[in-house]
């Protein structure tokens, strides 16, 4: 959570990240918060794409290409 929004930061071993935000503040109340991942596949270190959902419904999607080290 920043600013009452959900958020979620990708860091591989420091070389590369990313953030994905909801645009929105959480609303007051009680809430169920679920992170996803996808996987690219096809090995190691490939990248994948982050989704967030708030009550289930879809809130904020992002990917990465992440490099092998």
């Amino acid at each position: 959570m920043k600013n009452g929004k959900p958020t979620y930061t990708y860091n591989f071993l420091g070389l590369k990240r990313f953030t994905i935000s909801a645009k929105n503040p959480v609303p007051a109340g009680k809430a169920t918060i679920r992170y996803e991942f996808a996987y690219d596949g096809g090995g190691l270190a490939k990248g994948g794409k982050g989704t967030i959902f708030v009550n289930g419904k879809k809130v904020a999607e992002g990917g990465s290409n992440v490099p092998s080290p």
